[in-house]
């Protein structure tokens, strides 16, 4: 969503009146050059690298789309100067971004199912960080052990590794949970509403899995349980015990969408969900729904800061990324 808002082509077009992003995380972007990698792994993977076509391009057009869905290979969008001339972090820095109203969220447990269960020890999760941000130093390694790993305890689950659900706390804050601090800041700077929400209805299987409240697990609440991908948590079904939740979470999304304000005329006693002040939330919690603000996260966004911001591009080489402890 962030990459619609900030990209020229679009925001110029005046295409938006608001935005919801769910879940919003930095992707990695890519020089042209740099993204040739890709291009070369799907080649290979559909055999189009050593193809009698024309060329590997005219090749891999003359595929259905079946044969072009290879887990082999990944991609994400590219620098490139009429579409995406810059990252979003510069650009909501420069105020060159659509100044519309916006609601941010996650979940409660993003990293769950980005983190392999396996995880078993410390080097194992370094490992994991480091392949997440190469240029992050031996020292900025051990501050994400002490953070997140050494003498922190959480539960451990059947078939998963004894450190799973830690490492899975440290992807969650990375990734997803303090990317948008930083733009709501910018837009709070700037005099746009801004909300933000944190997911955090537990549904009992989930939780005896280690999933938790797992990445996206809120579309179920948001257009409702059998309107998602056919495999709702069970207590979201008629007769669960999050079978209501729906009804608290569709009407601020109803509200944001008919007048950018997810309250709308707040005549129905629901909480009033008010706009982000240094990262004070609307908690979503079945029978428990409130504005919160947690200060051990806003405290550890601020030590993860140089990583969360160097996901965002492929850093020069010799980047070094380092963590303190503020």
């Amino acid at each position: 969503m962030v990459l619609l808002l900030t990209s020229p082509a679009l925001k110029n077009a005046n295409l938006f009146v608001g935005a919801i992003a769910e879940s919003t995380y930095q992707v990695n972007l890519r020089t042209l050059e740099q993204a040739q990698t890709g291009y070369n792994c799907l080649t290979k993977a559909t055999g189009c690298s050593n193809s009698t076509a024309a060329s590997s391009l005219s090749c891999l057009r003359s595929l259905n789309s079946t044969a072009l869905q290879t887990p082999t290979c990944t991609f994400n969008p590219h620098i490139e100067a009429s579409f995406i001339p810059t990252t979003p972090f510069r650009a909501f820095a420069s105020g060159t971004y659509a100044h519309v109203p916006t609601i941010f969220g996650s979940t409660a447990d993003e990293g769950t199912q980005s983190v392999p269960s396996s995880i078993s020890t410390i080097p194992e999760a370094n490992a994991l960080f480091r392949s997440v941000a190469p240029s992050l130093s031996n020292s900025s390694l051990q501050v994400l052990d002490e953070m997140y790993i050494i003498n922190k305890t959480a539960p451990v689950f059947p078939d998963a590794g004894p450190l799973w659900r830690q490492v899975s706390n440290a992807g969650g804050d990375i990734t997803f949970h303090c990317t948008p601090r930083i733009y709501q800041a910018i837009q709070t700077r700037d005099g746009v509403k801004t909300w933000t929400y944190r997911y955090v209805v537990r549904d009992p299987g989930d939780e005896a899995s280690g999933e938790g409240v797992y990445h996206t697990v809120e579309l179920n609440a948001v257009w409702g349980w059998n309107n998602t991908d056919g495999n709702p948590p069970a207590s979201y079904k008629p007769g669960g015990v999050n079978q209501y939740i729906s009804g608290v979470v569709q009407p601020y999304w109803i509200n944001f969408v008919k007048g950018l304000d997810p309250n709308g005329d707040k005549g129905d006693g629901r909480v009033e969900w008010e706009v982000w002040g240094e990262g004070s939330w609307l908690r979503f919690e079945t029978n428990i729904t409130a504005m919160e603000r947690d200060r051990g996260e806003e405290g550890r966004c601020l030590i993860l800061d140089p990583l969360v911001r160097v996901l965002e591009q492929v850093p020069p080489a010799g980047t070094v990324t380092e963590l303190k402890w503020r």
